[in-house]
């Protein structure tokens, strides 16, 4: 597997030397993102993963509770939770 299939449909001779050539371009660009945060302020990138991290887990609640909603109502629509209360003894009479 070559660094070629990552890169997609770019019209490069199959040489070694453009592999290589790929690479330092692929690097500097990683090196680039990476560095992206040495300029902010300490108290910046604390703020801003902070409300990341918050989006993200309200993100998380209300993902799992739409797809929790959308289970139930299949099996209040195939009539599971009706054959479950028959199973149950009924107590609150």
């Amino acid at each position: 597997m070559t660094l070629r299939r990552f890169i997609g449909s770019i019209p490069i001779p199959p040489t070694e030397f453009c592999d290589t050539i790929i690479l330092v371009e692929i690097t500097k660009e990683i090196e680039t993102h990476l560095s992206a945060n040495t300029n902010m302020k300490r108290k910046d990138i604390v703020i801003g993963n902070f409300l990341g991290g918050l989006a993200w887990g309200i993100g998380s609640v209300i993902g799992a509770g739409v797809v929790v909603g959308i289970f139930a109502y299949i099996l209040k629509a195939l009539g599971v939770f009706s054959n479950l209360s028959n199973f149950f003894p009924q107590t609150y009479r």
